[in-house]
């Protein structure tokens, strides 16, 4: 007859070890296959599009003939560009990119725009509210139609181009909600997300957009450590890049896909234990 055998709490204490040790293996070999051949989402910032430099920093007018050639060589290389938006889902696509263009400047409807349709390549635009329909900026009608065309997503640049870090808390919000109201009532969809301007926030300033929105975007991120999805860093492409630049920048990372990797493992540890502690419960 043979003898029944009853787990002791070594013997469950021994299996939860031997488990935790063979999901620590799988992750740790997962992450290494997608740091390894997972080059990350390169996301660009661009602002003026023109040819000739109007005014201020003349770095900031990258050519036309750049802005296509930069668009061309990364669709060559089989990425394909997402809305800002988009880069908390990204299961669909192989190889994601994201151009963002900040400010929005006019230049970027009459010679940004024809490429984008031209190439069928997605850019966002983070406006700032109160500089539509200003001289030399987006007017209301020129956003509304890039928005329609499903080749450009108008989000928020604050209202005022302000560093939120500097500004007393009950401004912060003001700043928010007045650019959110100001390209939502123009587009007819929801602003999910922002930029900073110049790059600038803390704690505080993260505390208050999330209120308001489910991404931001920084540049050159301070990487801060307070939360990924709200400090989203960019590579800033300017005049004077040279698109053996860009070809380069590909293979920096914004860990997007690599924290969804590191979350479902989280959650599967999360699952494990509660399934120990029943067993230890009973």
């Amino acid at each position: 007859m043979s003898q029944k055998y009853h787990l002791t709490k070594k013997d469950f204490f021994l299996l939860a070890v031997t488990g935790i040790l063979i999901l620590v293996t799988i992750l740790a070999c997962t992450l290494f296959w997608y740091w390894v051949n997972e080059p990350g989402i390169p996301v660009y910032m661009y602002h003026c599009i023109d040819e000739n430099p109007r005014e201020g920093d003349a770095e900031l007018y990258v050519t036309p003939e750049a802005f296509e050639a930069h668009i061309q060589y990364l669709k060559s290389q089989g990425y394909t560009p997402i809305f800002a938006n988009e880069i908390q889902n990204v299961s669909g696509y192989d190889k994601p990119v994201v151009i963002t263009l900040d400010d929005g400047y006019e230049d970027n409807y009459t010679n940004a725009f024809p490429i984008l349709k031209k190439l069928k390549a997605k850019a966002t635009i983070f406006m700032v509210g109160s500089y539509i329909n200003k001289p030399e900026y987006l007017k209301p009608e020129q956003i509304k139609e890039m928005s329609d065309s499903g080749f450009v997503s108008i989000q928020s640049h604050t209202w005022n181009h302000v560093n939120l870090a500097k500004l007393p808390v009950q401004e912060i919000d003001e700043e928010l909600q007045k650019s959110k109201d100001a390209v939502e009532s123009i587009t007819g969809k929801p602003v999910e997300v922002i930029s900073y301007p110049g790059g600038f926030y803390d704690q505080t300033v993260i505390k208050h957009v999330k209120k308001f929105f489910n991404l931001a975007y920084s540049v050159n991120s301070l990487n801060l450590g307070y939360d990924p999805c709200f400090e989203i860093s960019r590579g800033g492409v300017y005049r004077s890049t040279a698109l053996w630049s860009i070809e380069g920048s590909l293979k920096y990372q914004t860990r997007s896909r690599l924290k969804r990797v590191v979350q479902k493992f989280r959650e599967q540890f999360d699952d494990f234990f509660d399934l120990k502690e029943d067993n230890f419960a009973t």
